[in-house]
Order: C-alpha cells, then sequence, then structure tokens
C-alpha cells in the first residue's frame, strides 16, 4: 500500500512543522481545531510530537481536517512578513502593556504571535480579525478592473437573456 499523502492540507501541514508544540496545543484549542486534538496524545516528547501529529492528521476525514486547514491559512498569512507588520500594529489596540508584552514574547516568532492573538480572548481574536481584514484590502488595492459593468440604455430594463443586446461600458476607474 502506498505512502498516505494530503494534497489539500499542505497550511495545517506547514503549521505542524513550523510551530513550537506550545503553539499546536493552544491552535489545537480552537473550535474550529478541535478534531486536530481530538484522540491525540499530547503528553509526548516534544521532539517527537510533530511528526506523529503529522500521521494523525493524515488520518483524519477531510470534513474534520477542512476547518483546521483555513484556519492554519488565516494563521499563516498573518505570520508572514507584511501579515506580522499589521498585526503587531493591530495589537496596540489592546491598550495594555502587560499583554502587549506577552503577545511580543511568543514562542515561535510570527506564528506563535499569530497564534496567540487568535486563541487568547475574543477581544485579541476581533484584533486578528481586523489585522486579515487589512492584510485581505491590501491584497486587491491596485486592482482597478475588479468587475466590468454595463448599461442598457432604456427607462425600463428587459430581463437578461442570451438575445438581450446590450452596450457595455467598462469600468475605467
Amino acid at each position: 500500500m502506498g505512502k498516505k499523502t494530503l494534497s489539500n492540507a499542505h497550511c495545517l501541514l506547514d503549521l505542524i512543522e513550523k510551530a513550537p508544540v506550545s503553539i499546536l496545543k493552544a491552535f489545537s484549542g480552537l473550535p474550529e481545531c478541535q478534531a486536530l486534538a481530538r484522540g491525540f496524545d499530547w503528553s509526548q516528547d516534544e521532539a517527537t510530537l510533530s511528526p506523529v501529529l503529522l500521521e494523525h492528521v493524515k488520518h483524519l476525514r477531510k470534513e474534520q481536517r477542512d476547518p483546521a486547514e483555513r484556519e492554519a491559512l488565516r494563521v499563516l498569512r498573518l505570520a508572514s512578513p507584511r501579515g506580522s507588520a499589521i498585526l503587531t500594529t493591530v495589537a496596540d489596540q489592546l491598550n495594555d502593556g502587560e499583554l502587549i508584552a506577552v503577545f511580543m514574547s511568543q514562542d515561535g516568532g510570527e506564528i506563535g504571535r499569530a497564534v496567540w492573538m487568535r486563541t487568547h480572548s475574543d477581544e485579541a481574536a476581533r484584533l486578528f480579525d481586523v489585522a486579515e481584514s487589512i492584510l485581505n484590502t491590501g491584497d486587491i488595492r491596485g486592482n482597478k478592473r475588479l468587475y466590468d459593468a454595463f448599461d442598457v440604455p432604456c427607462d425600463d430594463a428587459p430581463p437578461l437573456s442570451g438575445t438581450t443586446r446590450s452596450r457595455r461600458i467598462w469600468n475605467r476607474s
């Protein structure tokens, strides 16, 4: 029998390979990632935990693995250099010097800070969402033609069908 590989879980696998065990435990505590922690023994030796967790993920069903994959994608995007800078800027809104110090001292660098922001509290999770929105907005900025518009020159627009002719007006903003 061949080796089982995952083609649709690369973000989750990257997160498991890059993050320290303490970060992975916090990540698996998210409601979306409960299947990741279900049936897994976290008391194993930290040196061998990552390969065993990778094998555990490979045996999860797709519907159990997909929510954790989406969360891993969100975390890795905010752990990128640009995402990390945005997350650090947004973390200033915590308005608590001690919390900001805890945020900055997380194990695992950018990944640890992103997971901490996502899992620490509801307020921190809200700031995680704000940082993600800023990152996503930056991704689409500069794409001038996001859609094309058209106009039908009449008072009452006819129903759209394959035979309806319309004058196209391209959005050139």
